[in-house]
């Protein structure tokens, strides 16, 4: 079985194996079918969605910001350049709302936990944690 590659950060590789994952193919190119199937799933059901009603999330009363309409398409495209990959990483485990107009894609897999975030302003940030201490930090150019 093949480990998780973060996203744009070197791979980390598990000493031991303590968990089965019945719902993943065996074979590399049914992963990657799998993880491109999983990134439109992203793409179709959660960021065009939000684009569709970002104000959704707003809550002025809390001082919760939506996502912006230029960081929606940001993402979008982010998402779907990481998709459209020879060898596509993992989607992320789940896609949130920062409240500051931005969102976060985030992967959790085992003790690893990465943050590709995207800010209103379309700027970009990766980071990676292991055990919860900061391993990487990445300033991207998302535009």
């Amino acid at each position: 079985m093949r480990d998780a590659v973060a996203t744009l950060s070197p791979e980390i590789k598990a000493a031991v194996s303590t968990s089965g994952d019945k719902s993943t193919p065996v074979t590399a190119e049914r992963l990657e079918d799998n993880w491109r199937e999983r990134w439109n799933e992203c793409i179709d059901s959660t960021l065009i969605e939000w684009g569709r009603n970002p104000d959704q999330f707003a809550d002025p009363d809390e001082g919760f910001r939506a996502p912006t309409t230029m960081c929606i398409q940001a993402a979008i495209r982010v998402a779907l350049r990481l998709r459209d990959l020879k060898e596509p990483p993992p989607p992320p485990s789940r896609v949130v709302p920062d409240g500051e107009g931005g969102l976060v894609f985030e992967r959790i897999a085992g003790d690893t936990h990465e943050s590709l975030r995207v800010y209103a302003d379309c700027a970009g940030e990766l980071l990676t944690f292991k055990h919860c201490e900061l391993k990487s930090r990445l300033i991207l150019r998302l535009t």
